[in-house]
């Protein structure tokens, strides 16, 4: 009935807007403000803003929208779009309903889910209707640029890497005193309000940083000798790795990492009266790491400032008592606000534990002679120490390639699926499928294009791709996408999965024929000639994929293709098996760009990390596969992507 609704607002808003011939009315789509925020700032500035109150209808589901007011022709008018308020799972569902069961039912909640009532990134349905007289259209744009380039922004992300080592009092102590000696010999280098506190019996947290360009080197120096002392911790036999967590939070968000088990403790006895058992009240206590962080950044994107809280519980003795026992619970727990430099680590310390361990030495064979083998075996307690050190590393986050690396897995071919039957195939592109083309994200030629592209007298070929190349599409950019993924193809031999017999085209008159059938029937060719495969232009509204072929003479193979396709008719050469190989590459490219349809061939896109589909071999084994225009046309660009690119950065650049 809601959505019923909305179809009925929009399709009256455009009545309106049809009855008004002078007002227009566009929808617009708010990715991560919440719509009654952006309305709230657009009121404050003066903005005529529509709303809508709620009422209830004939039944409890539904609800009746009643604007605040009516359109102002003479002004930009913004429209809130109603929203229901629904999205999300109802948590009385998820819940007991059994009061009697007091907190497992909160236990229920907590392992069979939760409801999810805000959605980080705004709710369903959050649109804006903006409407204005056509007098007002450059307002309205400058109203939209400022609504999407100020007010409706993602928040930046915060990669969080931490490192909870348990170590043995002593060594322990040569790692502060290696510190110590590190910060003597660098001269100071670490930051004035830096806090070292090297006291057994208190915490101690320091962290240092190389904002300042004359202690860089020095810095970095410590930073390096932070990490082998570490990695010297980590090999020794009495440290004890117990978590190496990372996640990925926004700016500003709480994220809570929790490593552990849930411990049964009963609260009540079991006791009996008569013939009737009382049932005890069990209660689940969570045991094990919480990492529970808040970051923040600062507008410089230089630092973070964190709210951090470390627990780390575990029971003290054995656990096998069941569910009436009552274990002791050994709790070690740091709360702080900390201010640190981007990829800076910072170090926690102090979370001391007290342990008794008991032991029994004895002499092999000796110790089991009867009567005399006592002489020989003794019994022994020893009192240990166990520190915990947290390191936690804030990585902001940019849009830029070399940050995003940080965030996506290892090169490895763990994270690809391949050998599927029931799925198709995926791989993660990885950073050595990437081209390094710096040398034209930051040539004066871009930067030249984009000044020119912000200039009012600018004419290009439309405000939608004017916005794009200022906010950073490159003109022709799509090509080295296709080429990087040619080169993929290419790297995993997935040609080899092709049936050549079902490779076909068709003819001038229209029949199916198989490529390997044209091939043959030319026979052998003059190693000075080659297979033109070529789709003539015609004057036809709808023209039929029909693939001419003759002989040609090959004198300089990339220059000939090039000078082919330059008449805008789309042409393959195939001179040897090599060309015959690409061929079958560029069928599967096209294939998988029909698979990944979402995927946007954009350089900012195609990173490390991002999953491409591939199809499975039993899929090209068994399925037909066309050479049509567009094989034809992928072809050459692949084979000649930097002249396709340059020819086409320069239809804007000229």
């Amino acid at each position: 009935m809601y959505y019923k609704f909305i179809s009925i607002f929009i399709l009256y808003s455009t009545l309106f807007c049809q009855l008004n011939e002078d007002l227009i009315c566009e929808d617009l789509k708010l990715s991560y403000i919440k719509t009654d925020e952006a309305i709230g700032l657009l009121k404050s500035i003066g903005y005529n803003v529509i709303e809508f109150n709620y009422a209830e209808s004939e039944n409890n589901f539904d609800s009746q929208f009643v604007p605040s007011s009516i359109v102002n022709q003479d002004s930009i008018t913004i429209v809130k779009f109603p929203d229901s308020g629904f999205g999300f799972l109802d948590s009385n569902k998820i819940k007991s309903n059994d009061e009697d069961h007091g907190s497992s039912s909160d236990l229920q909640s907590y392992l069979g889910g939760s409801a999810f009532p805000s959605l980080a990134s705004g709710n369903p349905l959050q649109k804006l209707l903006i409407c204005y007289n056509i007098n007002l259209q450059d307002q309205y744009f400058k109203l939209v640029a400022y609504i999407k380039n100020s007010l409706d922004v993602g928040a930046q992300q915060i990669m969080i890497d931490a490192l909870v080592l348990e170590i043995d009092t002593d060594d322990l102590n040569k790692f502060k005193v290696e510190m110590m000696k590190a910060s003597e010999s660098e001269d100071n280098s670490f930051d004035e309000n830096s806090d070292l506190n090297i006291n057994n019996n208190s915490t101690f947290n320091f962290s240092w940083n190389y904002n300042n360009l004359s202690l860089a080197a020095r810095s970095r120096t410590f930073y390096n000798l932070l990490d082998m002392q570490i990695e010297s911790l980590i090999e020794s036999q009495n440290t004890e790795i117990l978590s190496k967590p990372s996640v990925l939070v926004m700016d500003g968000r709480q994220a809570r990492i929790q490593v552990g088990k849930q411990i049964p403790i009963s609260k009540l006895p079991v006791t009996t009266d008569g013939n009737e058992v009382i049932v005890p009240d069990v209660e689940y206590i969570p045991v094990g790491i919480v990492l529970n962080l808040r970051p923040r950044i600062s507008q410089d994107q230089r630092q973070v400032t964190m709210q951090i809280e470390t627990i780390i519980t575990e029971t003290d003795g054995n656990e096998a008592g069941g569910v009436l026992s009552a274990p002791i619970i050994n709790n070690r727990k740091v709360e702080s606000y900390v201010r640190i430099a981007n990829n800076t680590p910072f170090i926690i310390g102090g979370l001391i534990s007290d342990k008794n361990i008991e032991g029994k030495g004895e002499i092999p064979l000796l110790s089991k002679i009867p009567f005399i083998g006592k002489l020989f075996s003794s019994n022994y307690m020893k009192n240990t120490k166990r520190e915990v050190i947290v390191v936690i590393t804030p990585h902001i986050i940019h849009e830029d390639y070399t940050q995003f690396s940080k965030v996506i897995p290892q090169d490895s071919d763990r994270f690809d699926s391949f050998g599927n039957r029931l799925f198709l195939n995926s791989y993660r592109l990885k950073e050595t499928d990437i081209y390094d083309l710096q040398y034209i994200t930051n040539s004066n030629a871009l930067q030249n294009l984009k000044e020119k592209v912000n200039d009012k007298n600018f004419i290009g070929k439309n405000l939608e791709t004017k916005e794009k190349i200022l906010s950073g599409y490159i003109p022709g950019e799509e090509v080295f996408v296709k080429r990087m993924l040619y080169d993929l193809i290419k790297s995993k031999s997935y040609s080899k999965y092709i049936n050549t017999k079902n490779v076909i085209f068709f003819d001038e008159i229209g029949n199916i024929n198989k490529l390997p059938d044209l091939i043959s029937d030319y026979g052998s060719i003059n190693d000075s000639d080659g297979i033109k495969l070529f789709f003539k232009n015609t004057q036809q509204t709808f023209e039929r994929p029909f693939l001419s072929h003759e002989i040609i003479e090959v004198k300089d193979y990339d220059n000939d293709l090039r000078l082919l396709n330059n008449k805008n008719s789309p042409t393959i050469i195939l001179k040897n098996l090599k060309h015959t190989e690409k061929l079958l590459n560029v069928l599967i490219l096209k294939y998988i760009l029909e698979l990944n349809e979402d995927l946007d061939l954009s350089l900012k896109t195609f990173r490390p990390g991002l999953e491409i589909i591939f199809p499975s071999p039993e899929i090209l084994e068994k399925n037909k596969l066309l050479v049509d225009r567009e094989v034809a046309r992928f072809y050459y660009e692949v084979n000649d992507y930097y002249n396709v690119f340059e020819k086409e950065f320069n239809k804007y650049n000229n």
